[in-house]
């Protein structure tokens, strides 16, 4: 056996000395008849319309921009929160060491319980502001996907009138 190749860390294909054989010649082909016969392709059933149809429900940049669609809508639910008032309650058990005392064995401890509420009824109308973006953005992105409809229909009239010239 013959190793070929350069590498040191590992050796290459090993070839053995007595080369490559010939093959056997394929012997002509003595049937010289024609076919007979139709072959028949059943047209599909799609007219125009519905293979656009089909490539707008079937299309993953078309979902990707639906689903950012839904999501904006998300978005303005939750901007639009921040006009609500948000409560904040607490409970719990504590140990701390006891302040009037000079033992270090003595603690406080026991149960307390919070609620906090917080009602920003005039916060310089940033909610407002959070609101409106929110729906910018919305709109930006229902305009992204009519566009991403557009070039699908576009691509699909483009590659129809290629294949019909």
């Amino acid at each position: 056996m013959r190793w070929f190749g350069r590498s040191s860390h590992r050796p290459a294909y090993a070839y053995p000395n007595a080369g490559l054989r010939a093959l056997p010649a394929c012997p002509p082909c003595t049937n010289r008849s024609r076919p007979r016969g139709e072959l028949a392709v059943p047209a599909p059933g799609l007219d125009l319309a519905g293979g656009l149809r089909a490539a707008r429900e079937r299309n993953p940049s078309l979902e990707v921009q639906r689903l950012a669609i839904c999501i904006e809508l998300q978005d303005i639910l939750v901007q639009k929160s921040g006009y609500k008032p948000t409560l904040n309650a607490n409970t719990g058990y504590t140990v701390e060491n006891n302040r009037l005392s000079n033992s270090l064995g003595d603690a406080v401890h026991g149960w307390f319980f919070s609620i906090q509420g917080n009602w920003a009824i005039f916060d310089g109308l940033e909610t407002y502001g959070k609101v409106k973006q929110a729906k910018a953005r919305l709109e930006q992105a229902k305009a992204n996907y009519d566009d991403n409809v557009q070039s699908v229909s576009d691509a699909r009239s483009i590659s129809r009138s290629a294949s019909g010239a």
